[in-house]
């Protein structure tokens, strides 16, 4: 009984001072803005549509980049983005291939009518700027062409 006593004890420190331990919280991601090359999306929609918009651009070096989500700000005519990304160096041994943003889609909704501009925040805090014309009344989905 005393020798199973001394090794759980034997293990519970070696495994508190390594890296790894079932008794601390795993290092979460680290986020990034993912740089843009560029949008793809239907240049006129009309109210009532969806609009889907395509994001294309460079994620990282390796398998350990990857896509995050979306960080979206909306008013009735201006959408704010930033395509995130996440970084884990816990989470596997990283390949070295590289990760591309390959036409991730945004749907935005409802529409009104007038100019959408759409601005993109990019990692160097420039921004990707375009405009998209919202006609009046209609049906169907805006695709990108």
């Amino acid at each position: 009984m005393v020798r199973v006593a001394s090794v759980a004890v034997a293990l519970i420190t070696v495994a508190g001072c390594s890296d790894w331990s079932p008794f601390r919280p795993p290092t979460p991601p680290e986020l990034f803005t993912i740089r843009i090359d560029s949008l793809r999306y239907s240049p006129e929609a009309v109210v009532g549509d969806t609009l889907i918009v395509e994001f294309w651009g460079y994620i990282g070096p390796s398998t350990c980049y990857q896509f995050f989500g979306f960080h979206a700000l909306r008013d009735s005519f201006e959408l704010d983005v930033t395509a995130v990304g996440a970084v884990d160096y816990t989470a596997h041994v990283c390949g070295p291939a590289l990760q591309y943003l390959r036409g991730e889609e945004l749907e935005v909704f409802p529409l009104y009518e007038g100019d959408l501009i759409l601005v993109v925040q990019q990692p160097d805090s420039s921004a990707l700027v375009e405009t998209v014309r919202i006609a009046g009344r209609g049906l169907g989905g805006a695709r990108p062409n």
